[in-house]
Parts: C-alpha cells; sequence; structure tokens
C-alpha cells in the first residue's frame, strides 16, 4: 500500500465513511455463490464517498513480467491518498481471446480492490459457511486431465466463464484444488447437459 506524506484527513473521512456505510447486497449469481456486480457496488458508494469529500481512481496497470491489473487510489478533498495495486497472470481460455481474459482480470479486481479499499463485504463469506471442521484439509492441486477437462467444458457456449471464476476465487482453471475440481467438473457437466 501507498499514501500520501500525510493520511490524517483522509484517515478521519474514511472512519466516518465506514462507520455510516452498509454492506451491500447482492446481485449476481456465481456457481453456489453470490455476489456483488461492479455497477451496483460503484452505484451503492458514489454518494457516501461524497459526503465524506472521498473519490476513487482505478486505472489498469501492468507489469515488466507480463502480469495485468488495476491501481485503485482512494483520493481525499485535502489532496491526500491511499492506494494499492492488484495483478495476475494472464490466464488461457480457448473461448476467450487474451483481450477478453484481460477484461474479465480487471472487471473481477476492480470489484474487490474497490469493496476492500472502502471496507465493505460484497460477497458471501463463503469459506465461513457451514459446520467447521476440526481437521483442516491439506490442499491438493488439480491434475493436468482435471484442468483439460474443465477448460473444455468452459469452452461450451452455454457457460459464462466470468462467474465461474468468480464463484471459486480464482483466476485460471490451475489453481483449483483436487476436490474444487471435482465438483467443478459434475457442475459444470450438470450445466452443459441442460443446455
Amino acid at each position: 500500500m501507498k499514501t500520501s506524506e500525510t493520511v490524517a484527513s483522509i484517515f478521519k473521512a474514511q472512519i466516518k465513511l465506514q462507520s455510516e456505510m452498509k454492506n451491500i447486497a447482492k446481485d449476481s449469481d456465481g456457481y453456489g455463490y453470490k455476489y456483488t456486480s461492479l455497477e451496483k457496488l460503484i452505484d451503492h458508494c458514489k454518494k457516501p464517498l461524497a459526503e465524506n469529500g472521498l473519490g476513487y481512481i482505478q486505472t489498469n496497470t501492468s507489469t515488466e513480467d507480463g502480469k495485468i491489473g488495476i491501481t485503485t487510489r482512494l483520493i481525499h478533498d485535502s489532496g491526500e491518498w491511499v492506494e494499492d495495486t492488484m495483478t495476475a497472470n494472464l490466464y488461457k481460455l480457448a473461448k476467450m481471446n487474451e483481450y477478453q481474459v484481460a477484461g474479465s482480470i480487471i472487471t473481477y479486481f476492480r470489484r474487490y480492490a474497490l469493496a476492500s479499499m472502502l471496507g465493505i463485504a460484497s460477497d458471501e463469506d463463503i469459506d465461513a459457511s457451514g459446520e467447521q471442521e476440526v481437521q483442516q484439509e491439506v490442499f491438493k492441486p488439480c491434475n493436468a486431465t482435471q484442468v483439460e477437462m474443465i477448460t473444455n467444458l468452459l469452452n461450451t457456449k452455454n457457460v459464462d466463464v466470468d462467474k465461474f471464476m468468480v464463484a471459486y476465487k480464482i483466476l485460471d482453471v490451475s489453481e483449483l484444488s483436487f476436490t474444487n475440481a471435482g465438483k467443478a467438473i459434475m457442475q459444470l457437466q450438470k450445466k452443459t447437459n441442460r443446455s
């Protein structure tokens, strides 16, 4: 995170904003997952930001090693600011060209970064739902066969790739665990069979 030389005014405004601003209702469905669309999030926060002398700027960014992402800067009418950058590698899907993939990553990051910067929840906390298990599962990555199956299923015409990525909180299919990959294959097969 980076900040202006002084932050007293922006931090005071941010504290006031967070005491007034409510979490936002989820208006979009993923795969067993609800989230707030970027459009709804922006509409939700514009007025409270302005009432507290705050605003934000989000710009696309890239790194020398080929990662893409966004920088979000929260600004205050005093001239003070706070910013942070999120980047990720481009992933490949046959159904989407590299520009579509880049757009998907940027939209995903804009939503998460803005909600995070403002201190509000815009997604269901599915990690904390249900009964807590005493023994934590050790992460076992998905295998090449699962990645190939999921990629092929995602390339069918009736699958919303953005919703799938959001639902599993991933930017690349290879980030799935073995267990989640199995679940994803079953869900995608059901969806494509209904089409």
